[in-house]
């Protein structure tokens, strides 16, 4: 097994070094800081006046939208361009964020469960609405062609096809993660729950050794996977 970890991890660098492959990323680090990442082969750079977010996600129009401390949404016009501004009418209480290819905004609630939201709202009542068949997982992120991943309490992985569609495992071993990124390429990055550095996820399922110099995270986000 850790021979296939090994060479898993080598062939994943491969790709990465060929391809220089990975688009910028966004972070969240271990003091609640914006970091940005232009590829994986360089360091963080720390954004000064970028706190106090837990959870990040990128809109259609490339804003940043962030889960603060008290589980509400807030906006800042890019990693590097101003000010937290909220929070987002109703937008209490979740505790991860992720965007739909439509821009619609998903989240996780405090039950665990899927909820989802248009932005801007576009009537007074158009809150959170709880996605059926949703509850179990602790983070989310989606592909480009709406198939949703999440994270559970444990660090493993499930997903669905649709907001419709029911749970399914999805397989991983090697680790378990407390937060995911989706590449455009469909690369899939995660948080290590005890390393809280960056692995990446083979096509075999298994995840890779840590990335030098990712540490020390709670939250990360590409920037390619749904901004156009």
């Amino acid at each position: 097994m850790m021979w296939r970890v090994i060479i898993s991890t080598l062939l994943i660098f491969g790709v990465i070094g060929q391809a220089f492959g990975v688009a910028p990323m966004v972070g969240v680090d271990c003091k609640n800081k914006l970091v940005t990442r232009r590829t994986m082969l360089g360091k963080w750079t720390k954004i000064g006046g970028s706190c106090c977010i837990n959870n990040i996600g990128f809109l259609k129009d490339g804003r940043l939208i962030g889960v603060a401390d008290d589980n509400q949404l807030y906006v800042k016009k890019s990693p590097n361009v101003g000010d937290w501004e909220g929070p987002l009418p109703d937008s209490c209480c979740v505790k991860d964020v992720a965007v739909m290819p439509d821009g619609s905004i998903l989240g996780v609630n405090m039950e665990g469960r899927l909820v989802k939201r248009p932005i801007p709202r576009t009537t007074s009542d158009s809150g959170w609405v709880v996605v059926p068949n949703s509850l179990g997982v602790a983070a989310v992120d989606v592909y480009r062609d709406g198939r949703i991943v999440g994270v559970s309490k444990t660090g493993k992985l499930r997903i669905r096809e649709n907001l419709e569609s029911p749970w399914k495992y999805y397989k991983c071993d090697g680790l378990n993660v407390r937060d995911i990124a989706i590449q455009r390429n469909g690369i899939l990055f995660g948080i290590g729950k005890k390393s809280k550095s960056l692995h990446v996820l083979d096509s075999e399922g298994v995840w890779g050794a840590a990335i030098p110099d990712t540490d020390c995270l709670l939250s990360i986000v590409s920037v390619s996977n749904l901004v156009d």
